[in-house]
């Protein structure tokens, strides 16, 4: 009949664990979409929101509080299982002095991570962005 010989089947994979992902150290499992956001290198939540605290487009961030010019808390969904996590901002700039600069703006929570937006330099006020007005933020580490 010509049909060659039967395919060989192997066994079923398996999908990788939780510590499986945070290792990122097993080459015999597969990663499933339900457990991919635990590996190390996968950003765990991100951001993009406007001056005045509206959000554009987010994963697993709640909500943004607008503390004051230049200053918001990101607050996150699902919370890191420590404050030693990596918060990666950056957004638009303003016509004068033409120049932000994003920082940290306070300590580190689990659960909440405070930007502030100024001059840079010393005595220069704290700015919201306008060329585009927003601000992008990733952040990157450990969940509980």
């Amino acid at each position: 009949n010509g049909a060659g010989p039967l395919p060989t089947f192997q066994a079923a994979a398996t999908a990788a664990t939780q510590a499986e992902q945070e290792t990122g150290s097993s080459t015999t499992v597969y990663t499933s979409p339900g457990r991919q956001h635990f590996h190390p290198g996968h950003p765990k939540a991100w951001v993009n929101f406007n001056s005045a605290g509206t959000i554009a487009v987010s994963y697993n961030v709640t909500s943004i509080t607008d503390i004051g010019t230049g200053n918001w808390t990101v607050n996150i969904a699902t919370d890191f299982s420590t404050a030693s996590y990596v918060g990666v901002v950056t957004g638009g700039y303003i016509s004068t002095p033409a120049a932000i600069i994003y920082n940290i703006s306070g300590t580190v929570a689990a659960g909440a991570y405070d930007i502030r937006a100024n001059g840079g330099g010393a005595g220069n006020p704290n700015l919201d962005p306008d060329t585009p007005n927003q601000i992008h933020v990733v952040f990157l580490g450990d969940q509980a």
